[in-house]
Parts: structure tokens; C-alpha cells; sequence
């Protein structure tokens, strides 16, 4: 009685039941691939947030910041870039609702500013 030994798998053959000890359990990525892995720097909170911003004149400026900048950093930008602009000014994002940013203080991450963001500028 000779049986032919192939490596093919027939169907179910060699699966594990369920709650077997042989279940796959996904590891960690090794430190050493931090640099490498592009799904690591993805969720990166060091990555720079490139933030556009519409004038009230029509240009469009556009920089980088961190997360961890201020709205207050993204003002001074813009009345750098735009001097006859005076205080009584606020942000104000293109989102539907429209979102409206007069707390300066807050970090670009606690606003949910993400890269690619347009801002506009709104008068008071």
C-alpha cells in the first residue's frame, strides 16, 4: 500500500480549530524597521502638517508646521505674509460645517488640523 506524498494542500488540511494554540497572533515590528516601515511613519505624530491658507486678498500661502505649533504660530505667519491685516481676524477651515479657530492657543493636533488643510481668513 504506497500512498503518492505531495505538498499540496487539500482543502481544511492542516488549518487550526479554533482556539487552538497555533492561532497566528500578528508581532510587533521590530525597532529596528521604525525608519524603514512606511506604515510606522504614517502614524508618526512628528510628521509635518502642510497647512494652506487662503488670504483675504485671494493669494494662497502655504507652509509646514508641527503638530505640536500653535494656532497663535499659524497667525503670526499670516500677518507676516499680509501686514495691513489687522487683530480682528479669526481662521477658519473649508470643512462642512465650517470650522471657526479663535482659541490660539490650541496645538494643531487638539484643533484636528491634518496635512493638506486649507485655512481661510474671516473677519470678525
Amino acid at each position: 500500500d504506497r500512498r503518492l506524498i505531495t505538498s499540496r494542500l487539500t482543502p481544511f488540511e492542516k488549518l487550526p480549530r479554533i482556539g487552538s494554540s497555533h492561532e497566528y497572533i500578528p508581532r510587533p515590528p521590530k525597532t529596528e524597521n521604525l525608519k524603514t516601515n512606511p506604515r510606522i511613519r504614517q502614524i508618526s505624530k512628528e510628521e509635518p502638517i502642510l497647512i494652506a491658507i487662503r488670504l483675504s486678498d485671494g493669494r494662497r500661502l502655504e507652509k509646514e508646521f508641527s503638530p505640536y505649533d500653535r494656532i497663535y504660530d499659524i497667525i503670526k505667519y499670516v500677518k507676516s505674509e499680509q501686514n495691513d491685516l489687522d487683530d480682528q481676524f479669526y481662521l477658519s477651515s473649508g470643512d462642512v460645517p465650517k470650522r471657526q479657530f479663535k482659541h490660539f492657543n490650541l496645538t494643531l493636533s487638539q484643533a484636528n488640523l491634518t496635512t493638506h488643510t486649507v485655512l481661510f481668513v474671516d473677519r470678525q
